[in-house]
């Protein structure tokens, strides 16, 4: 049977139905057909049901369709592209792994090594898998293949590839020719194919077509092999093109008889390939390349040719046409090739381009010598085409095109104007399209001006500019130009290796580099950073010819071997340095001396042309060589040993020395002449040769011996211990001195004794960010660092500079510092005084009087001269503001400092210090200072290396010396001080006139944190010694002492075996009082941890001692006693040391490392105490407290109490904490630490009484008794009634209708008072609903009045009538019941305004009760009006608590019962949640949708009335009867959908009426009560609103006719006032109306029938027509009522009655409207929701409530999606909206979800919002909800992406001290500190002083309020708050010194008069009459001083 050819549809009609009936192969009915027609139709014009695979597939289909059905020649595009096209490429690269294939179009794919053939891939295959180990018989892709070659593939993938972004192809025969069939196999037909193996005769190949074998036969393969295979044998995967050699006949194949045919590969035969008959050849037998005899069909203008060949129709573009297709005409012959066939539309593309037609297998050479970035000059237009560009003959007929792009730099207006045919241009290659042979060019200038446009045009050794793209792991790609980018190895990024190299470099950085080698073939550039080789002046070595011998070089170290060094320079050129050569001295290991990448200069010393070899030598004339010993170093040279020299020479860099013992040569380098930079020069100039220096020390060598002449490194050398000279004893911790050697971007490198070098990286080398670090460290600077990392492979370390790491604030090293500078300075000048040039000056002293005439004035001061003509420099600080200074004028001046560099001497003329200094120097009599007395003193000048402050009081006129470091790595101290800067000072040392002071808050800083010191002195004490002891220091919680000459301290819990309960023992100690103790523990006094037993650095640890009786008895400390450990039993007796009370536990510790916490109800059996815990529990003070609980590691729970807490069972009485007071329900307690228990309102007690809870507060202290507990759970149900075995009740405790007696009076309370009735609470799970016609004292109740005159929770009595038929509860209240007169009526109250129909008992079934326990999930949600509110609910949680009941009801019980409510599952939540809202009753609102509907019902049918208003004003308890009534509502809604539709559209109505004025009055009502910002501008935008409306209606209402504003008057209302009045009490009625939450009850009227009349909206509203009070239709009302409207007159109104009438009903619709969106009446269902939110879409409440009312049936997921539709709908504008949203989501998540859940949505939560803010929510509902360790880890994480607030630093800070983790805060300030900027440091310190006085140690706060002032002493806030913390904790003594002090300073008037005034109000509180006055004194005393003396 012959095959069928694929119809073309469209051509003819007998093809379509052909078309057609192929269904039918498939087995596809027609009516499958018509269904995907129409879901073609849908898919265009609707939404597609089909899955994301057929989406995908029709969506691609209708593309391809769009571009291809139009049977218009087309390029191939991407559009275009489809997985399973074929297509004919070109290769045109051939990596090792991929072939890249040239594509038509431009378009480029990738062939991978797994898509070549299958017998390739499975050689590849056995090789991986070890199974063939021979590898040659594999060849390599460039073996294979040819650039050149035309080969047919297959599109397999339409994803872009990783690579280039290339399609992926295959051209595996059996993918490309998979579709060829044996039957159309033909003789001289073309195939591809591809080497199967190779066989005796020739080769097998495989061309794809199942079952069909092809054999090249060695002959027909000759040609071939031997013209373009460069004789070698085909190998197996070889590709290429064949011609079917098929001789005889061809059904021989088809039956099967000959399954091999032959082939040929001759490129003579492939010339004559015969183009199959027209008949014969099936579709999918055609395949790219094949070639075709076609006839021109149609010519397509501009387009191309659509032709006919074989008994199909294809298409030629116009590109792949020799001429244009205006050249060609109908019916012409054309051969062309097969180009691209599309698998979808069967449609084929052919090519008539004669390169392609005509190939023959034989690699083509289209473009010639031209190669990307070639400039052409003469480029000559053929041609231009307005989409496409300009076409231009390039050379040797050559095509180029330059695309619209390519054009210009500039836009192009004109292309035929510009660009002429036949004009000439210039033009630059830019690549190939070899499927069109055409050239990409372009004629951009810019382009044209470029330097590199390929790789090929980089040189080695270029300098180039690159761009950093991207950092990777091993180094950084680059970009050198457009579309060149270069690599830059790790190794080559500096000149020594990176370890962080990211810290270095950015992305986009730009940066200069030189071009090391080029990789042509892999496009590849490698590049060098290093600095030596871009400024280096040697010769680029880029080839072997350009070598010498004799050549200096330089290069880098690429390789280290055993035989010497490989160095290579540029281009890979590469020579050895062999090991001999690497120095002249031998070198064993070349790894220890050198490394890889290092740069090196070398010399050529041999050349060998042959193997273009050549040798190094690293041995050069002048240059120290690499390992050299040092032949000069003497014989006992050991670094740190100290000798003496002789100065031999001067250099710049230093002095030559000869050394006195050995007389060997040696260097000292100028900056190693002293410790001071400033005295390294003055000391070079002072020193000449023969001089002799007496102390020097070995510090380095290289050919010499280095010394150094710092006394810093001079005296480190006497401690050899720890003099550390090699790299072997390095360790992380170890602090070494040294010199700053060399300063770099990245960081400072610091030189060490023995040439050790150490990396300080710029994070460590300052405690605060500076821009430059060069401004405070200079090359040659002694510095101390502390090593932190040492990499013992690579021989390197860093270490840190920093002081927070290197200083324990011992001032003792800056006086030293400051000391042995002012020492060696004046040793200097006494060597100067003899000298000719600086004798004179030499002898000038500081403090020395002299006169000075001023020569010159200048901007910092005055230029003077003294009168032996040195000058003298004044600055405008040291010159009094009142002096008159000028040019010739001469004064008396004090020198401050001799400048040597400069030759001048610094002064002070400033009468305030001349005058002092004068009279010192005059009388001899004068006091001096004293050692060790305090004085105040004023700053005069600041230099690097000191500060001079004058004296006051008696040692006035007196000059000291202050340290301006504190330590060798402090330069920021001097930073501190400012010229005139007020400080106390204590003098430390004094020889002559030379005086050293330290400030004062240093001082006291050094005593009173013994725990900083810097230097514990060494010792060999060992635990377990008993030892005699000092007292040193004494604190709260701890003593220091000395021991054996070392420091130490006792823990208070270490002091005493018992102690008195509130004692503080450390205080009751003495100085130098003398203690016996034991050593029980070290601990490092930097890191402050414990150190174990056998710990090596124990003899420079402080030890831990113990007092206790009970140790010191013990002969031998247990092996397993630790100071420092948590192993504590439960029911172990510890001392426990207060720190302070937070979240009522009181947190303690019982040693060093271990808290404990009390729980309040643990602290005492006393009342007292537990009321005022913060009271009776102070700091510092100690407790005998016993272990009962272990809470995690470092932390214990305690208990102060001798006997333990009772357990909690039933019927037990303990005491409890208030947690929560909710009005109307009861309370929550707190039992234990985990367990709470619910209070109902009717077990405060067993006699009733008014307002129960009045008076009870959160924290308040209460008895009760257990009724039921789950400790499971940790709930229980409490009481305070007494036991009723003992005491009979006045009102006993009802829990079911079962234990209620008929006849028998019960007391309850009034729990809330609705328009449905009165709320009575009578038990636990009693709840009636008194209807609103109840009869009290034989009056009706009013409602309206019950409201704003009776009070909640007030005593009601009401007596049991038992049931009626319905099983309805009746009840009524006793006349006894006090009930306010004004609140009884002789009416009834009415609530029915908008239906005629009685009020109807709901019967509520019990069996719903079950989902009321889902109400408190409900409540939750309710309220989250703010992102605050919603977190208090968490903690209430005690859902299923009442399930403990045994729920035993009787069969009464059981049957539906609507006055009493079951509250078996209600949670306590429900009840809390009043806590939250100012009114419970406005939670549970709501109004149905005909409560603005007219009953149309008639009056015989009572049950069709619709009767669905929700009470409004109703309680919890009342929701719950909602609830119950759930199936009686399910009827009402079903009768209410069929009733007809009139009624509904009636509602619709109503709803769309939302814009009234009457809507803005409601909402004006609204906000009434609320006094926000937003609230206020809501008020005046309503009100301005209104009155505009009010406008509108006044106006339009006196043109309203009389007729149409009538209305009747029903009932007894004659006798009420004015008729306005009566229609306006009338509508207040409607608004309170409701008509379905009545209890039957025995009233007056068991009938009372509606008397107002509805508003008539059958019509629809509109604002075109007017409100219409209908008249009442007869047959609307009873009979009873018909005589009574009969007989009632008909009253007319007044236009302005009825306009007051019209705006009054307006404002009750839009209320009650309003009344529903904003939760006063709760929606019922999900419509009723979204009614709500497209009322106020951008209303975060709505949809809050929305998500509660979800909740309710624990739909978790619903109410998830409803806050995502919350988040998608509120407008972008109103981010506090989203953000309450936001907040509600992560609440909910945090309650129901998973902390996956909870991740996702803080993420997305702070992605929309300001992080910090939604950060700070959720840490606050971490907190709440208990969960501190998530609070804790988002703290951390916030402080890390927002380091730089203060406020986040601030705030957690704030957490730590609320948890009682006072140590973790205080580290946490320290971490802060680094990271804020100093200007804010003030702030967070002063901040975290503040937490120590609420949460933590005021003692520990003052101090850092002291050191604050002292540096700030002028911030009158600091003063002032400072003041008021300390008066807060009763220190009344300490504040009035505090007062004393700052009265002191001195300030502007204004801040004293503050001041002052504090201070007199402060005694006037607190002092007595006395210190008032004095006071009063002061201040008169202070305005005297500042001269406003009253006259």
């Amino acid at each position: 049977m012959e095959e069928e050819n694929f119809p073309r549809g469209g051509i003819k009609k007998v093809e379509g139905k052909k078309h057609k009936k192929e269904y039918s192969l498939f087995q596809s009915p027609p009516d499958d057909v018509e269904k995907k027609k129409a879901s073609k139709r849908k898919r265009k014009g609707g939404k597609n049901d089909a899955g994301p695979e057929v989406k995908k597939k029709h969506k691609m289909e209708g593309q391809v369709s769009g571009q291809v059905g139009q049977e218009q020649p087309q390029h191939l595009t991407k559009k275009l592209l489809y997985p399973g096209m074929m297509m004919l490429g070109y290769v045109r690269q051939i990596k090792n792994y991929a072939v890249m294939i040239a594509l038509p179009n431009g378009l480029s794919g990738v062939v991978p090594i797994t898509n070549i053939s299958q017998a390739y891939s499975e050689s590849l295959q056995r090789f991986s898998e070890g199974q063939n180990q021979n590898a040659e018989g594999i060849c390599t892709l460039a073996e294979l293949f040819q650039v050149g070659m035309i080969v047919p593939c297959k599109l397999t993938e339409l994803e872009k590839s990783a690579e280039n972004n290339m399609l992926t192809l295959t051209i595996n025969p059996k993918d490309v020719n998979s579709d060829l069939s044996s039957a159309s196999l033909r003789h001289g037909m073309c195939v591809y194919g591809s080497i199967s193996s190779e066989e005796d005769h020739g080769y097998i190949v495989d061309i794809g077509v199942k079952g069909v074998q092809a054999f090249l036969k060695k002959k027909y393969a000759a040609r071939y092999i031997q013209l373009y295979n460069n004789d070698n044998a085909l190998h197996v995967g070889q590709y290429l093109m064949c011609k079917i050699q098929l001789k005889g006949d061809r059904m021989s194949v088809l039956t099967g008889q000959n399954r091999v045919i032959n082939v040929s590969i001759d490129p003579l035969e492939l010339k004559n390939i015969e183009s199959p008959e027209d008949s014969e050849i099936p579709f999918t037998s055609v395949v790219p390349g094949m070639k075709m005899h076609a006839k021109v069909e149609k010519v397509v203008k501009n387009e191309g040719l659509i032709i006919q060949f074989n008994k199909f129709r294809g298409l030629i573009h116009k590109s792949h046409l020799p001429r244009q297709p205006d050249k060609y005409n109908h019916g012409d012959q054309i051969t062309g090739s097969v180009l691209f066939i599309h698998p979808l539309i069967k449609t084929v593309t052919l090519t008539a381009l004669p390169h392609l037609v005509d190939y023959v297998g034989i690699p083509l050479g289209i473009f010639g010598e031209l190669k990307v970035g070639d400039t052409i000059e003469e480029a000559i237009v053929k041609r231009t085409e307005k989409k496409r560009g300009v076409f231009l003959n390039l050379q040797n007929g050559v095509t180029g095109i330059a695309t619209m792009y390519n054009l210009s730099d500039d836009t192009v207006e004109n292309l035929g104007t510009t660009f002429k045919k036949d004009s000439v241009h210039r033009c630059r290659v830019l690549g190939f399209w070899p499927m069109e042979a055409l050239v990409i060019v372009t004629m951009k200038q810019s382009v044209l001006n470029e330097k590199y446009t390929t790789i090929s045009d980089i040189q080695p050794g270029e300098i180039v500019d690159v761009k950093v793209k991207k950092m990777e792991k091993k180094g950084i790609r680059v970009e050198l130009y457009r579309g060149v980018n270069g690599w830059i190895p790790n190794n080559q990024l500096a000149d020594v290796t990176l370890q962080h190299p990211e810290h270095k470099f950015k992305v986009d950085d730009k940066l200069k580099c030189r071009v090391l080698s080029v990789n042509k073939k892999d496009s590849s550039v490698i590049l060098t950073h290093k600095k030596s080789l871009l400024t280096s002046k040697y010769p680029v070595i880029s080839s072997f010819n350009m070598l010498e011998v004799g050549q200096i070089l330089e290069g880098y170290i690429s390789a280290i071997e055993k035989c010497g060094c490989f160095v290579r320079f540029y281009n890979n050129v590469m020579g050895l340095a062999p090991r001999s050569l690497l120095s002249s001295e031998p070198i064993e290991r070349p790894e220890d001396v050198f490394y890889k990448g290092q740069v090196v200069r070398c010399k050529v010393v041999d050349v060998t042309p042959a193997n273009k070899k050549f040798k190094l030598s690293f041995v050069l004339e002048g240059k120290t060589e690499f390992g050299k010993k040092g032949k000069d170093l003497p014989k006992d040279f050991q670094i740190g040993k100290k000798e003496k020299c002789k100065i031999l020479t001067k250099t710049e860099d230093g002095l030559d020395v000869k050394l006195s013992s050995s007389q060997k040569k040696a260097f000292i380098p100028k900056t190693h002449l002293s410790d001071s930079i400033e005295l390294c020069d003055a000391l070079w100039d002072v020193y000449k040769p023969g001089d002799v220096i007496e102390k020097a020390m070995y510090w380095n060598k290289s050919r010499y011996a280095i010394l150094t002449c710092k006394p810093c490194l001079l005296s480190s050398a006497e401690n050899k211990d720890e003099f550390v000279t090699s790299f072997a004893p390095l360790k992380p911790g170890i602090m070494l001195p040294g010199v700053v050697k060399n300063i770099m971007p990245y960081g400072i490198f610091v030189e060490f004794p023995g040439g050790l070098f150490g990396l300080v990286p710029l994070q460590y080398a300052l405690d605060v960010k500076v821009p430059d670090v060069k401004t405070f460290y200079q090359p040659g600077q002694t510095v101390v660092a502390k090593i932190i990392e040492v990499n013992s492979e690579k021989k390197r370390f860093l270490a840190s500079l920093r002081m927070q790491d290197c200083y324990y604030g011992n001032t003792q090293v800056g006086l030293d510092l400051t000391w042995n500078y002012l020492k060696e300075r004046e040793r200097l000048f006494e060597s100067l005084q003899n000298s000719e040039e600086k004798g004179n000056l030499a002898q000038i002293k500081i403090g020395s009087i002299h006169k000075v005439t001023v020569i010159k004035m200048t901007r910092i001061g005055a230029v003077c001269e003294l009168k032996n003509g040195i000058k003298a420099i004044v600055t405008s600080d040291n010159i009094n503001e009142k002096q008159k200074v000028g040019v010739g004028k001469t004064f008396d001046s004090v020198v401050l400092y001799v400048d040597l560099k400069q030759n001048c001497v610094e002064v002070s003329i400033d009468t305030k210090i001349v005058p002092h200094v004068k009279e010192r120097i005059e009388s001899e009599d004068m006091e001096k200072a004293k050692l060790g007395e305090v004085y105040q003193s004023w700053v005069v000048l600041i230099k690097e290396d000191f500060v001079i402050v004058r004296l006051t009081n008696q040692a006035r006129g007196q000059l000291a010396f202050l340290p301006a470091k504190r330590h060798w790595n402090d330069v920021l101290e001097r930073h501190q001080y400012n010229v005139g800067q007020k400080n106390k000072v204590q003098i430390k040392r004094i020889e002559g006139d030379m005086i050293l002071a330290s400030l004062k808050v240093h001082e006291d800083k050094e005593l009173e944190d013994e725990e900083k010191i810097s230097y514990i002195p060494t010792h060999k004490l060992q635990i377990g010694d008993r030892f005699d002891a000092t007292v040193r220091k004494m604190y709260k919680d701890q003593i220091y002492i000395n021991v054996c000459g070392t420091y130490g301290r006792v823990f208070v819990t270490e002091m005493s075996d018992e102690v008195v309960d509130g004692s503080c023992p450390p205080l009751r100690m003495q100085k130098r009082e003398h203690v016996k103790v034991r050593i029980i523990g070290f601990r490092d006094h930097k890191s402050k941890a414990y150190l174990p037993i056998s710990h090596p650095k124990t003899k420079n640890a402080m030890p831990d001692c113990s007092m206790k009786p009970s140790v010191l008895a013990l002969d031998k400390l247990p092996d397993d006693y630790i100071c420092s450990g948590d192993k504590y039993s439960i029911g172990e007796k510890v001392v426990a040391s207060v720190i302070t009370f937070s979240n009522g536990y009181l947190h303690t510790k019982i040693s060093p490392r271990v808290r404990g916490r009390v729980y309040l109800l643990n602290l005492s059996t006393s009342l007292e105490m537990l009321r005022n815990p913060t009271k009776h529990f102070k700091n510092g003070q100690v407790y005998n407290a016993t272990v009962i609980q272990k809470v995690s590691s470092g932390e214990v729970e305690l208990s102060f109490l001798e006997a333990p807490l009772k357990e909690l069972c039933p019927g037990v009485e303990v005491r409890a904490v208030v947690f929560c007071v909710t009005k109307s329900f009861g309370m929550v307690v707190r039992l234990t630490d985990n367990i709470r228990g619910t209070l109902d309102i009717t077990d405060m007690s067993d006699n009733y009484e008014n307002l129960p809870l009045q008076g009870y507060k959160k924290g308040d202290i209460v008895t009760v008794r257990i009724l039921k507990v789950d400790k499971f759970n940790k709930q229980a149900v409490v009481t305070m009634r007494p036991d009723e075995t003992n005491n009979k009740p006045v009102d006993r405790r009802i829990e079911r209708m079962a234990d209620l007696k008929i006849g028998e009076f019960i007391r309850g309370y009034v729990v809330a008072v609705a328009n449905k009735g009165i709320t009575v609470r009578l038990g636990v799970k009693m709840t009636v609903v008194l209807p609103p016609d109840c009869i009290v004292k034989g009056k009706y109740v009013n409602l309206d009045l019950m409201k704003e005159n009776f009070e909640i929770d007030s005593v009601i009595k009401l007596k049991f009538l038992g049931f009626d038929d319905r099983n309805t509860a009746k009840w009524s209240v006793h006349h006894d019941t006090d009930f306010p007169e004004e609140c009884l009526s002789d009416r009834p109250f009415s609530n029915e305004p908008f239906s005629n129909e009685i009020s109807r008992n709901r019967s509520i079934s019990n069996s719903s009760a079950d989902s009321e326990a889902t109400k408190s999930k409900r409540t939750k949600l309710k309220n989250m009006e703010t992102a605050s509110d919603i977190d208090e609910t968490i903690e209430l949680e005690i859902g299923g608590l009442e399930r403990m009941d045994d729920g035993n009801l009787d069969e009464r019980d059981s049957v539906t019962n609507s006055s009493v409510v079951s509250e078996a599952t209600t949670s306590l939540s429900d009840c809390l949640e009043g806590k939250i809202n100012k009114d419970w009753d406005s939670l549970n609102r709501s109004v149905s949708d005909s409560d603005f509907s007219i009953d149309a019902s008639d009056d015989d049918d009572d049950n069709d009335v619709e009767d669905k208003e929700e009470g409004d004003d109703e309680n919890v308890i009342d929701s719950e009867s909602k609830d119950n009534n759930k199936n009686t509502g399910k009827n009402k809604r079903t009768r209410k959908k069929s009733r007809s539709e009139n009624m509904l559209e009636e509602t619709k109505t109503t709803v769309n009426a939302s814009e009234t004025i009457g809507d803005d009055n409601a909402k004006l009502d609204i906000v009434e009560d609320s006094d926000t910002e937003a609230n206020l501008q809501i008020k005046e935008r309503l009100t301005r609103k209104l009155s505009e409306k009010a406008k509108e209606i006044q106006n339009e209402g006196s043109s309203v006719d009389k007729s149409t504003r009538k209305r009747k008057v029903r009932g007894d209302r004659k006798q009420s006032g004015s008729e306005s009045e009566s229609t306006r009490s009338k509508v207040k009625k409607v608004e309170d109306s409701d008509s379905e939450d009545d209890v039957k009850i025995v009233t007056k009227s068991d009938l009372q029938v509606s008397e107002k009349p509805v508003l008539d909206l059958g019509q629809g509203f509109s604002w075109d027509t007017e409100f219409k009070l209908p008249s009442q239709k007869q047959e609307d009302i009873s009979s009873d009522d018909s005589a009574d409207e009969d007989s009632q007159k008909q009253v007319k109104k007044s236009k302005e009655q009825i306009r007051e009438e019209k705006i009054e009903e307006e404002k009750r619709i839009y209320r009650v409207k309003m009344q529903r969106l904003e939760g006063e009446i709760q929606p019922e269902t999900a419509d009723d929701f979204d009614r709500l939110v497209l009322q106020s879409p951008n209303s975060s409440l709505v949809w809050l409530r929305y998500m509660a009312f979800h909740l309710e049936t624990t739909e978790i997921d619903k109410a998830r999606a409803v806050a995502e539709r919350a988040l998608k709908t509120i407008s972008f504008r109103e981010e506090q909206e989203k953000l309450n949203v936001w907040v509600a989501y992560l609440n909910l998540e945090n309650m129901y979800g998973t902390s996956t859940t909870v991740t996702k949505v803080l993420t997305r939560a702070a992605q929309q919002n300001d992080q910090i803010t939604v950060y700070l929510q959720m840490i606050t509902i971490y907190v709440k909800s208990g969960k501190n360790e998530d609070a804790e880890q988002l703290f951390n994480t916030l402080v890390k992406k927002h380091s730089g607030n203060k406020d986040v630093w601030i705030k957690f800070g704030e957490f730590y001290f609320q948890q009682g983790r006072l140590e973790s805060a205080r580290k946490l300030l320290q971490r802060c500190l680094k990271s804020l900027e100093m200007r804010q440091h003030v702030d967070v310190i002063v901040k975290f002083a503040q937490m120590e006085f609420k949460h933590g140690e005021p003692e520990r706060g003052k101090t850092m309020f002291e050191n604050t002032l002292s540096t700030y002493p002028k911030r009158t806030d600091l003063w002032s708050v400072y003041i008021d913390m300390v008066t807060k904790i009763g220190e009344f003594d300490s504040a009035r010194s505090i007062y004393n002090r700052v009265i002191e300073h001195k300030m502007a008037a204004k801040k004293m008069k503050f001041f002052f005034k504090k201070y007199l109000q402060f005694e006037e509180r607190y002092g007595s009459e006395d210190n008032v006055a004095e006071v009063k004194r002061k201040a008169l005393q202070y305005v005297e001083s500042q001269g406003f003396v009253d006259e």
